[in-house]
């Protein structure tokens, strides 16, 4: 059975913690796949669907692609950075669905 997704306001604070972390390493360091993934604490099909999926994040230069014989490059920053953009965007579209369903609720 598959685990249940992680919920927008978890996934924001774990993602401005390795943010931080990401922060502290060398200006211009780049991370392959699996050092990435651990940064992140998220498995590399997270992280893989992450890059195929997320709006504008494939072409923000924050990474680039591997191919046969060739790792992925992530720029650790910049990464989490378009990472933490897209899970604001969707925190808040969940909040302010939330909001409508209150106020039609509570006929406001």
């Amino acid at each position: 059975m598959a685990r249940p997704s992680t919920p927008p306001a978890e996934r924001l604070r774990e993602l401005n913690k390795a943010l931080e972390k990401a922060k502290k390493l060398p200006r211009k360091t780049t991370l392959t796949a699996r050092p990435m993934c651990e940064l992140l604490g998220v498995s590399w099909p997270t992280l893989l669907k992450w890059c195929d999926e997320i709006p504008g994040f494939a072409t923000s230069n924050a990474f680039t692609r591997g191919a046969q014989g060739i790792e992925w490059t992530f720029r650790p920053v910049a990464t989490i950075t378009a990472i933490v953009k897209h899970y604001t965007a969707v925190s808040a579209r969940s909040a302010a669905k939330a909001k409508r369903v209150r106020n039609i609720v509570s006929g406001g």
